[in-house]
């Protein structure tokens, strides 16, 4: 009689309809990532080379490569290419041409006396890029949201140096504000300020900013504190 019972419940409730839109969790790439991937549009500033190609030894594994001084609008920074990446500089700074002015403060940064810039190499281990304030390494076929998402670190890492606990300031952000920016930011919190930073680019781009605050206004306030500290505004 239990066991009856039992199939008689568990094929009643399979016919009770399920709303599968309550069962998707919400993330914000969702709606705001389609303004990182059209972002540049209205950038009429291009990429002029200043000085180069030299030849180096890259910081990853002392690889051959070739450097060059470039500007972008008032910007001054380093691109290097690893030989046998065989990436062009043109394609690299039809990327970098799609990016907001200020983000390329973090091409700045890494640029500084003894790194090498935004540098391509044929292959990360698996990776698209590594970011730091270090560096900022990434495979040619990477897109310009990319470069976005590793911004977000290098200017993390500035701003870390003027405030210890930026990410311990994050995490409480990502908690108060109840909303996931991505699935891959849910897994940790540096990623997750990453992917907000991606997000911050585009919807600055597309004139969005003020949808985006409303949706995480904690998050919004912080990373544009972070801006703050790496001087990028």
């Amino acid at each position: 009689m239990i066991l009856k019972t039992f199939f008689s419940l568990a094929i009643a409730f399979s016919f009770i309809p399920v709303d599968a839109n309550a069962q998707e969790k919400k993330y914000l790439a969702s709606e705001y990532r389609q303004y990182c991937l059209e972002a540049g549009s209205k950038n009429t500033a291009r990429l002029k080379i200043v000085s180069g190609p030299t030849t180096v030894a890259l910081k990853r594994g002392m690889s051959a490569g070739r450097t060059w001084l470039v500007s972008l609008g008032d910007s001054e920074f380093r691109i290097s290419i690893e030989d046998q990446s065989k990436a062009k500089l043109g394609s690299v700074a039809a990327k970098l041409e799609k990016l907001p002015p200020l983000y390329r403060r973090a091409f700045e940064i890494v640029s500084e006396p003894g790194k090498d810039g935004v540098t391509i190499y044929k292959n990360l281990g698996g990776a698209a890029a590594h970011g730091s304030q270090n560096y900022l390494n990434i495979i040619p076929q990477a897109g310009s949201i990319v470069y976005m998402h590793e911004a977000g670190h290098v200017m993390e890492q500035r701003a870390r140096n003027e405030q210890a606990d930026i990410l311990d300031q994050w995490a409480v952000a990502q908690k108060t504000d109840q909303v996931s920016v991505s699935r891959y930011g849910d897994g940790v919190t540096h990623e997750d300020l990453a992917e907000f930073a991606m997000l911050y680019a585009g919807c600055l781009d597309a004139g969005k900013l003020n949808e985006l605050k409303k949706a995480s206004p904690r998050r919004f306030q912080l990373w544009e504190r972070i801006l703050e500290l790496a001087k990028a505004i």
